[in-house]
C-alpha cells in the first residue's frame, strides 16, 4: 500500500494546435514528496510445536517513508496565444479571443479584431458607429436608424 504526499512543479515543453483557439500542451509534472510504503516482513521464529520445538514463519508489517522525486508526462488542453478561458477551470475547455482594447459597438471575434454589431459600421479598429439608412433629421446618428 502506498501513500503519497507531494509537491507539484509543472514544466511545459511544447504546444500543438488542435483547433483554431485550443492548443494541446505536452507538460512534464515533476513531483517531490514522501511515499510511505507498508511492506510485510517475513520473520522466522522458534516455538513449541506440540511434542518438540520447531521453526515457523510469520508476517510483520513494516512502515517506512522515502523522499522521492519523480516525473510524469501529460497532455493538457490550453488556450492558444491570444485567447483566454472565460471561466478558468470549467471543462470542456472553451477559449475566447482577447482584444487588447475594448470593442465599442462590436464583438471581439478574433485576436485584436472587433466585428461590428448589426446596424453599425467600421470607424476604427476597435470602434463601430451607428448607421442611419434614411439619414438623420438632427444631423447625428446616435443608434442604428435613430
Amino acid at each position: 500500500m502506498n501513500f503519497k504526499l507531494f509537491f507539484l512543479i509543472i514544466f511545459s515543453f511544447s504546444t500543438t494546435i488542435t483547433k483554431s483557439n485550443i492548443c494541446e500542451s505536452n507538460t512534464m509534472e515533476l513531483h517531490f514528496g514522501t511515499r510511505i510504503k507498508v511492506m510485510p516482513k517475513i520473520e522466522l521464529y522458534y516455538t513449541w510445536c506440540g511434542s518438540s520445538y520447531c521453526y515457523k514463519t510469520r508476517q510483520k508489517p513494516i512502515t517506512g517513508g522515502t523522499v522521492e522525486t519523480f516525473s510524469e508526462w501529460s497532455r493538457k488542453k490550453v488556450c492558444c496565444e491570444g485567447f483566454q478561458e472565460p471561466i478558468p477551470g470549467v471543462r470542456p475547455i472553451t477559449c475566447i479571443p482577447i482584444c487588447d482594447k475594448p470593442c465599442i459597438n462590436a464583438n471581439c471575434t478574433s485576436q485584436n479584431i472587433c466585428t461590428c454589431l448589426t446596424g453599425y459600421e467600421y470607424l476604427t479598429p476597435n470602434e463601430c458607429r451607428p448607421t442611419c439608412v434614411n439619414g438623420c433629421a438632427n444631423g447625428i446618428c446616435t443608434a442604428p436608424d435613430v
